[in-house]
């Protein structure tokens, strides 16, 4: 159940959004308004907006497949469920990218959930980024 949500466990949390003002500088509206700026919310874009728990676990997760998961959720928790949720789903060949691999308990979960899943592939990073960005392909 969500907490502060209507009772709909596939709704984002309100009540967070609400108490921290961090969360609403990322809230669905801000990021479809980066995105058409930027011309990437093309057809094939769906923003989810919610909490990774919340809007990838089952039932609510419409994703079937993808050929790139971009995480970038700072934290070791969200980090291990967009995991668990989505890679699953990404297809042979496509590419798992980490904004947060200079987080410590962030790339502990990207760590844990490769060694826990016998995933093997070499992690990469991307050059000329300021922070590391680290990335690996789906055999």
């Amino acid at each position: 159940m969500v907490r502060g949500g209507r009772g709909n466990p596939c709704r984002a949390d309100e009540y967070w959004v609400r108490r921290f003002p961090l969360f609403r500088r990322n809230s669905a509206e801000a990021v479809q308004q980066r995105f058409l700026r930027h011309g990437l919310l093309g057809p094939g874009v769906r923003l989810l907006p919610g909490f990774v728990n919340d809007t990838l676990a089952p039932p609510c997760n419409p994703i079937r497949a993808l050929s790139l998961l971009r995480i970038d959720v700072d934290v070791f928790t969200a980090t291990l469920d967009a995991l668990a949720h989505l890679y699953p789903r990404l297809t042979p060949g496509g590419v798992v990218l980490f904004d947060d691999w200079k987080l410590p308990l962030a790339r502990r979960a990207a760590e844990e959930y490769r060694r826990s899943n016998g995933i093997t592939a070499e992690i990469r990073f991307l050059p000329g980024t300021v922070d590391a960005q680290a990335y690996w392909v789906k055999p």
